[in-house]
């Protein structure tokens, strides 16, 4: 209200058609927090582009959709946990970003052919639309209260409490350091954040498998400056005129235009707002 404007601490990676191979997709959301987090997203959306274009194992295995499927889901999805692990681990050891307080969500899907894979590390979201209008959730946010969150975070010297003042408590749950007033991270994982991966906030993805069929209609992967107004529901009914219209532009700006409404209408900040829409 004041005219205050800040740096937007998304970014978004899209790459298609990978090792000359048509249906290997790579869409990613990333969400920067804290002072640095613009820095942080940016770099790891970087860090991601050169290690999913380059990477002789992957390009190895580009011969076909079995190959390729068979190598990202290799020991427990390794190949893309190790990918999440070294981008937190090259944004302190190889910038001069200063990611102690700062960091970033990922959401990314990998489509090929047919098999869909959704690596999540915060709450940046992707939903999935199929036939009769079905609503697939592809990742699930991950906050400090829920059970399993709180078990690791807590066993690692944190404590989950919403911010308190003057006896009032306000706000998400968060992470602290036990007995002290930070991090006050909102999310459980995330990539960054390096004091509070102390405390058991990890850069590890978790995963959902789905897969496109000719039911399929489209995907839609966003950060939470879409989310924190508009549920799964309202995003699909969105969405679903300008597929019928096979707009995907004007859905991701329908998206964007109608959640700036909504912050300004219910907060004095608008959050940074990034969608990707995916129609097949």
């Amino acid at each position: 209200e004041d005219g205050f404007t800040k740096v937007n601490q998304d970014s978004f990676l899209v790459l298609q058609n990978e090792y000359d191979f048509k249906d290997f997709n790579i869409f990613s959301v990333l969400d920067g927090h804290g002072v640095n987090g613009h820095l942080v997203s940016r770099f790891v959306t970087k860090y991601f582009t050169s290690f999913f274009k380059n990477n002789k194992k992957m390009k190895a295995s580009s011969t076909d959709e079995e190959a390729i499927c068979y190598r990202l889901k290799k020991n427990n999805y390794d190949i893309i946990k190790r990918a999440f692990r070294h981008a937190e681990r090259d944004v302190s050891r190889n910038t001069d970003i200063d990611a102690n307080f700062s960091g970033t969500t990922c959401v990314m899907v990998f489509q090929i052919g047919e098999k869909l894979i959704c690596a999540n590390v915060g709450d940046s979201r992707a939903i999935m639309v199929t036939g009769n209008n079905k609503i697939v959730p592809l990742s699930i946010d991950q906050k400090p209260d829920d059970p399993e969150e709180r078990k690791r975070i807590e066993e690692n010297g944190g404590e989950i409490a919403q911010f308190e003042e003057d006896g009032e408590k306000s706000g998400p749950f968060r992470v602290w350091k036990k007995g002290e007033v930070y991090p006050g991270i909102a999310m459980s994982r995330s990539i960054g954040d390096l004091i509070a991966t102390t405390l058991g906030v990890v850069p590890e993805p978790k995963f959902i498998e789905d897969k496109v069929d000719k039911d399929t209609k489209f995907i839609v992967i966003a950060s939470d400056g879409v989310w924190e107004f508009l549920d799964n529901k309202t995003v699909a009914e969105m969405v679903m005129p300008f597929y019928k219209k096979n707009d995907p532009d004007g859905a991701c700006k329908a998206l964007i235009k109608t959640s700036t409404e909504w912050w300004n209408k219910e907060d004095i900040v608008v959050d940074d707002i990034t969608a990707i829409v995916v129609f097949f």
